[in-house]
């Protein structure tokens, strides 16, 4: 069992070698704002502020926030992403240039950092068609062999001692609340090494 929260560490990157589309225009922040327009994006660089942007699910009661900072917040938990490279681990929101881009229905983040030269992260989260839950999708551009990415997921209600059970699979793993509760199942999946779009989602 565990208690409060826990840490997993999963290898598979989706390591990106295709052109990006042709670029949005960019406009400088507004005098007095600190959000941009950036072609249907509205931006800000360094953001500090946590969940403060709304994800609405598919015609369902429940809503998922992101924000300036990457991190996912819902009823299914807390999701949470870092980066490793030998003795350099860093969280996402520790980067040292952090580009949020909210967009309607989808949040995503462009990560930089001179202690992983080379390196930009994208972490995108969009809702799912049917059900409560998220897609995430984390590429790394300019990976080297041996960087990792670390997947951080917070069980709800973490904070009011809830106890859950951990049953690890193999491409993912599941938690079930202890007691057992109806609809507190929370299921992770995770895609293997990939050069397009591959779904790791969480429900309950």
């Amino acid at each position: 069992m565990i208690y409060g929260y826990f840490f997993i560490l999963v290898g598979a990157l989706a390591v990106s070698g295709m052109n990006s589309a042709s670029a949005a225009p960019v406009f400088p922040p507004l005098p007095g704002l600190e959000y941009r327009p950036e072609g249907d994006a509205i931006v800000i660089e360094n953001g500090a502020r946590w969940f403060n942007r709304p994800l609405y699910l598919h015609e369902r009661f429940n809503i998922l926030n992101v924000g300036e900072q990457p991190g996912v917040n819902g009823p299914m938990g807390r999701l949470y992403a870092a980066y490793t490279r030998g003795d350099t681990r860093l969280a996402l929101h520790d980067f040292q240039r952090r580009v949020a881009r909210y967009r309607a229905g989808r949040m995503e983040w462009e990560l930089r950092d001179a202690r992983l030269p080379g390196l930009v992260v994208r972490l995108l989260v969009t809702t799912l068609a049917r059900g409560d839950g998220a897609t995430a999708r984390l590429v790394a551009e300019g990976a080297q062999p041996g960087d990792l990415a670390a997947w951080v997921m917070v069980p709800p209600d973490a904070e009011k001692d809830s106890v859950y059970a951990l049953r690890t699979e193999p491409a993912g793993l599941t938690l079930d609340r202890v007691p057992a509760t109806p609809l507190a199942q929370i299921r992770a999946r995770f895609s293997a090494p990939v050069l397009r779009w591959e779904k790791g989602s969480w429900r309950n």
